[in-house]
């Protein structure tokens, strides 16, 4: 039998028990520092508090602290962490298969009663006397989680105790801790990693219960006080404080290193990335739910944009490989093109057969470039959407841009606060000469309800194109 991740994750954290290994909020919203020890100590209650041991549990407590020491217990005693999407949650639970709950201190009164009225059982911390031990219960996942639904509908992801090791074991071969390192991450599954590592967390200061509303202003100054060495988010979450920083002349010279990923990642961002955090390396990462890391990109430089956005070399344990669908003519030479698909340790797939992640791209100098999307794959000429969705972002001042490609026609989806048509037509024009190209401005794209930052094509096509 394979470690629990959870017990691993507790052994690290014993052996860091004098040290701060997380920095929050309290109940009240009060700041608040936990040690080895104290978060040792709050686990070990949970843990004691799960006598009738369920096969599943829904955490309904905001990320944090509290949900954070709950995740770990549930792992230790071998139940499934279960995180279903935020869309359509509440008729999940109002007309879905019953389950085992756990609800946040405050108001869980109410809350818990509501939810047993449903149907549901409701777990309240009450600890016992009773010693429990770790029980992974072979084929049983440890977190149950679902994709960010590009593609269309969000895919449920289970990830055993192995394949939780592998992935961590995966970041700390791409990204090595180093000491005195304090991050500041977006993504909770770095927190699990984190503390895995006995690195120091800081939890950004978010309502973590719509973590799109926050005040970037806010957080800097949170970076500032703890004096945050890595950082990591999405292309939403990086929009917003990287526009705040450089409209404050806001720099951050103790950052190390920053993560981006998510979603494709414009080279223009990367730039002002590292005008806010000049003494960092700047790293694109690219990956998914099923495998991550997949590549890792370093910035250096500005890439054209017509080549595609650049995502990296494969990590070391990687194997990818392009699954062919036709002939791409770039850097001055004809490329290979297809989905992408990969395999290795920590990838997760069905009956260990290579994982199709719907992107499309090519190699060039063992680096990868993404070209588009598999429900998206309608090129003009051998230009595909994100070529031209990259150099849109690249030479104008666009919110937002996605392209479709059909019938040879280009459709340009725009969002900005003036119509920039003549701009878009313009740039075009320049790029590729005179072609049938149309664009529509819109009030916003839709996106993913993970990382707000992908594309629903799907869904655009469904909205504007089709129904015309």
């Amino acid at each position: 039998m394979s470690q629990n991740f959870g017990a691993y994750i507790l052994d690290s954290i014993r052996r860091q028990s004098d040290s701060v290994l997380l920095a929050g909020k309290d109940s009240d919203d009060h700041p608040k520092y936990w040690t080895g020890a104290e978060l040792e100590a709050e686990i070990r209650i949970r843990v004691q508090s799960i006598k009738r041991k369920p096969t599943q549990a829904l955490i309904l407590i905001p990320f944090g602290e509290e949900h954070l020491v709950w995740v770990l217990a549930m792992m230790i005693r071998g139940v499934s962490v279960i995180y279903l999407p935020k869309k359509g949650l509440f008729w999940r639970l109002l007309f879905g298969k019953r389950l085992t709950m756990v609800v946040p201190k405050k108001g869980k009164s109410l809350q818990g009663f509501i939810l047993q009225m449903l149907g549901h059982r409701v777990m309240r911390l009450n600890p016992s006397a009773a010693k429990y031990q770790e029980d992974e219960r072979a084929g049983q996942p440890a977190l149950i989680s679902h994709s960010s639904g590009t593609g269309g509908k969000p895919k449920t992801i289970r990830r055993s105790h192995e394949v939780l090791m592998r992935q961590h074991e995966a970041l700390k071969k791409a990204f090595p801790p180093f000491d005195g390192q304090i991050d500041y991450p977006l993504f909770p599954n770095v927190l699990l990693h984190n503390l895995a590592c006995g690195i120091k967390t800081v939890l950004p200061d978010l309502n973590w219960s719509d973590w799109t509303e926050f005040f970037p202003g806010h957080l800097l100054d949170q970076m500032e006080k703890e004096q945050v060495s890595t950082l990591t988010g999405n292309l939403f979450y990086f929009l917003k404080l990287v526009g705040t920083a450089l409209s404050r002349e806001y720099t951050l010279n103790h950052v190390k290193a920053v993560g981006i990923g998510g979603s494709t990642i414009p080279d223009w961002l990367l730039d002002d990335m590292q005008k806010v955090f000049p003494k960092a390396q700047i790293f694109v990462i690219y990956g998914s739910t099923e495998a991550e890391p997949i590549t890792l990109r370093e910035f250096k430089r500005h890439r054209n944009p017509m080549h595609g956005y650049c995502v990296g070399k494969p990590h070391p344990d990687i194997e990818l490989r392009i699954q062919k669908i036709g002939e791409i003519e770039q850097h001055d030479a004809t490329q290979d093109w297809g989905e992408i698909t990969v395999s290795g340790p920590h990838v997760i797939s069905k009956n260990n057969a290579p994982l199709q992640t719907g992107d499309l791209g090519y190699l060039f100098e063992d680096e990868l470039y993404l070209i588009g999307r598999k429900e998206n794959i309608g090129d003009y000429m051998g230009i595909y959407s994100y070529q031209i969705e990259h150099y849109l972002r690249d030479q104008t001042d666009l919110e937002d841009v996605a392209v479709i490609i059909e019938n040879e026609v280009i459709r340009i989806f725009y969002v900005s606060d003036e119509n920039e048509d003549g701009e878009i037509h313009a740039a075009i024009k320049n790029a590729l000469g005179e072609v049938p190209c149309v664009s529509k401005r819109l009030f916003e794209l839709p996106k993913d309800d993970r990382h707000h930052s992908k594309t629903i094509y799907k869904k655009l096509y469904a909205d504007h194109i089709s129904r015309n």
